[in-house]
């Protein structure tokens, strides 16, 4: 749910490394939670957001994120290879309905 949240902010962020109100996340037991996707630098945004196969997409200088807000999962086909925040090598992704996805440029 966090990436879903911190993936549909940078749709509509400007600037570099924004991570305003997701710095301080707390788990369920009180204790600050850590995500290490709010450490990677996509830095800077290179385009508005912009739908593909109803999935909402931005591009950045160095990656891409991609919201899925349908009941749906959906194929992209991405304009280049990425690694996902995992190290895995992507070209397609199967998106699933109501999930995101950050992607590093190669």
């Amino acid at each position: 749910m966090m990436i879903y949240c911190f993936a549909s902010y940078l749709l509509g962020v400007n600037g570099e490394k924004a991570t305003f109100g997701f710095n301080n996340i707390h788990s369920k037991d009180g204790s600050r939670g850590y995500y290490s996707a709010f450490d990677v630098s996509l830095g800077s945004p290179v385009s508005e957001y912009y739908l593909i196969n109803s999935t909402y997409t931005r591009d950045f200088s160095d990656g891409k994120v991609l919201v899925n807000p349908t009941n749906a999962s959906h194929t992209i086909f991405l304009d280049e290879n990425y690694r996902t925040l995992n190290g895995e090598k992507v070209s397609i992704v199967a998106l699933p309905a109501h999930r995101a996805l950050i992607l590093l440029r190669i």
